[in-house]
């Protein structure tokens, strides 16, 4: 989510963002700071995990999000992650 008044001096060219990956933009940048991040469990009822889950079937099983608030020159920009099912599968990979 980013407000209007984010999208004043050099950040209106995220408007015009197109397809490029949104981290390419955040952490390229040198004045921004980040909030803390929080996590929840999303669950079936909500309309988040419906959004998330639109193009896939899921069997009900919950999701997990995170989200966060940058600040690019203390403007706000909310970014909202949802993690399908397969991430909490993942497997630790140890280098020998």
């Amino acid at each position: 989510i980013i407000p209007v008044q984010t999208f004043t001096g050099a950040e209106r060219r995220l408007a015009r963002w197109g397809q490029r990956p949104l981290g390419d933009y955040l952490f390229s940048e040198k004045k921004i700071r980040r909030s803390r991040i929080e996590i929840a469990q999303i669950n079936p009822l909500d309309s988040l995990y419906h959004l998330a889950a639109r193009n896939i079937s899921l069997d009900d099983t919950s999701l997990w999000g995170r989200r966060s608030i940058f600040y690019i020159k203390n403007k706000p920009l909310l970014i909202v992650e949802v993690f399908l099912p397969a991430v909490t599968q993942c497997k630790k990979v140890t280098n020998k």
